[in-house]
């Protein structure tokens, strides 16, 4: 999977520069996100890396030793977590832009699935 992202984002980066419109971040007309609390950054300290304990507690599961109906049981669970951080990060997002590093330290930050 780490392999593959370079050319994921050398990809992205390659459609981007094929718009003959200027890049933007954020849409100009969406509402702004507002800062953050001290006290929210560590609420979202604490959650990202919670998050992310479980995302990878799913994704670390060894498949190949499980039966099938096991195995279906864990595929159902590993979507279910990867659907619920991924609408609970886009929110934070939403929210807040994109958590920086200095509000919510390294570790969380590669929480940020």
């Amino acid at each position: 999977m780490t392999k593959s992202l370079p050319a994921f984002a050398l990809t992205l980066i390659m459609l981007g520069c094929q718009s003959d419109s200027k890049p933007t971040l954020v849409d100009s007309t969406e509402a702004k996100p507002r800062e953050m609390t001290t006290e929210e950054a560590g609420a979202l300290t604490a959650e990202l890396i919670e998050r992310r304990e479980r995302d990878q507690a799913v994704r670390s599961l060894d498949f190949e030793s499980m039966s099938d109906e096991e195995r279906m049981a864990a595929f159902e669970n590993f979507r279910s977590v990867d659907e619920d951080n991924t609408a609970w990060l886009k929110e934070v997002v939403d929210t807040w832009g994109w958590p920086p590093m200095s509000m919510i330290g390294r570790e969380a930050s590669i929480g940020a699935f």
